[in-house]
């Protein structure tokens, strides 16, 4: 490796460990709001939306995993969702079985993310177009061919108040 390489690489894994941070914030947010609304006042395309979220986030996870040396965060919320997924009772009862203080997607941005504040400490933390908030039915984020990636960055950038889109990202 040569020496200009490297600050593009850590940029790179930085940029990729504040997406995972953004990505694990949406899940964990839309997982909230699963587990406080009765099951009648849940969107009609939850199952499609969160199915989303989690694909959107393991995707992250793979590509960081297979570049990063620290460990990433991994909501325990997915673990809830991939196995009651199809049952929306048991999702809910086991969501609300998860502990409070294993909710620690924010603690983990904040301490990625020194000196940054969400734009609001309660879910949904001012992320944009929260789809289980403002009950949309089409996904900003989805596209026909799979994860519209460009937005995912720009609205990661804009979240954590990045002054430019995150660069060296590539997908």
């Amino acid at each position: 490796m040569q020496a200009d390489e490297a600050p593009s690489s850590e940029l790179h894994q930085s940029n990729m460990h504040m997406l995972l941070c953004y990505g694990a914030l949406r899940l964990e947010a839309a997982a909230k709001f699963l587990r406080d609304t009765p099951l009648e006042s849940w969107p009609e395309q939850w199952e499609d939306n969160i199915s989303f979220d989690v694909d959107c986030y393991l995707y992250l996870l793979g590509i960081y995993t297979s570049e990063a040396l620290t460990q990433p965060h991994v909501p325990l919320c997915l673990a809830q969702i991939l196995k009651n997924l199809t049952d929306p009772r048991r999702l809910r009862l086991s969501l609300q079985q998860i502990a409070d203080a294993n909710w620690n997607a924010m603690a983990r941005a904040r301490q990625f993310t020194l000196g940054w504040a969400p734009a609001s400490t309660m879910p949904p933390f001012g992320l944009p177009a929260p789809w289980w908030h403002i009950q949309i039915q089409n996904y900003p984020l989805k596209r026909p061919t799979g994860i519209n990636t460009e937005d995912l960055v720009a609205e990661a950038s804009a979240f954590f108040q990045v002054s430019e889109t995150l660069a060296y990202v590539d997908f």
